[in-house]
């Protein structure tokens, strides 16, 4: 699939052709970036019900880490403590988490921070919203915002 100049491929078609439906309304200006980050969220958020119930999440330490991990996003959360959660060793918690979501933790951990970013930046810096969801500095932000949604924060501020 493509969105403007830049190629990406997603683990769903129906999710793909939701989300690029959306991105382009907002490149062509039918909505602004606070409706672009609601949509966003809404597909998010079903794709993540049917995702769940489709591969058989059944593994209930790991649906607690990632409810953990969520709820406590704005932290760093080591490997470590997340595992404890879970009454798991860390290198047993990387295994199952990757087998059972496809993702690694860090990558996890990184996807959950930028779309919990999204509302804040509308009002913010790029660098104001990279220190306060914990990444080191705006360089890191814009290269992760951009390995996960194809564009920088920078493309969609000037939308705005």
């Amino acid at each position: 699939m493509q969105f403007g100049k830049s190629n990406f491929t997603l683990l769903n078609e129906n999710l793909s052709d939701k989300l690029i439906a959306t991105l382009n309304e907002f490149e062509i200006s039918e909505i602004d970036f606070k409706k672009l980050c609601e949509l966003i969220s809404q597909i998010l958020s079903e794709y993540q019900c049917t995702y769940e119930s489709e591969n058989h999440l059944d593994e209930q330490r790991i649906i607690n880490a990632i409810k953990y991990m969520d709820t406590n996003f704005e932290k760093v959360l080591s490997l470590e403590e997340v595992a404890e959660k879970c009454f798991l060793s860390p290198t047993r918690f990387l295994h199952l988490f990757k087998e059972k979501t496809d993702l690694t933790f860090r990558r996890y951990q990184l996807w959950n921070k930028i779309i919990q970013s999204l509302p804040f930046l509308v009002k913010n810096s790029i660098t104001e919203t990279a220190y306060k969801f914990g990444f080191s500095d705006s360089s890191h932000y814009t290269r992760t915002f951009k390995e996960t949604f194809g564009v920088t924060p920078k493309f969609l501020l000037q939308k705005t």
